[in-house]
């Protein structure tokens, strides 16, 4: 299957990597898009480094890419599960097509 990166850049690779460690330590986090004026937000369970980049894959066929293509503004927001402490990071992806992970 031909998988889509979004990759989210951030200031510093330590940056970067604390963002992934909070991700992971959430266990699932949501990306929020916009199909016109209609806001989608979906759960998402996988994100990784690569070369000081944060990657989230998904399928060029999956409505979360046709969205980011037409609009590439996004929100991604996670809760640790405690409940004590959330994340909200704002952009717009990178989008590198074709990426193979091994």
């Amino acid at each position: 299957m031909l998988m889509t990166a979004m990759v989210v850049n951030a200031q510093t690779k330590s940056a970067v990597q604390e963002v992934r460690d909070y991700l992971h330590e959430c266990g699932v986090f949501y990306i929020a898009t916009v199909d016109g004026d209609q806001p989608h937000v979906r759960p998402f369970g996988v994100a990784e480094v690569l070369n000081g980049k944060l990657y989230i894959q998904t399928g060029k066929k999956k409505k979360v890419f046709k969205q980011m293509m037409a609009n590439p503004k996004f929100e991604i927001t996670a809760v640790k599960p405690s409940g004590a402490e959330c994340i909200r990071i704002s952009g717009k992806p990178s989008i590198e097509l074709g990426c193979s992970v091994l």
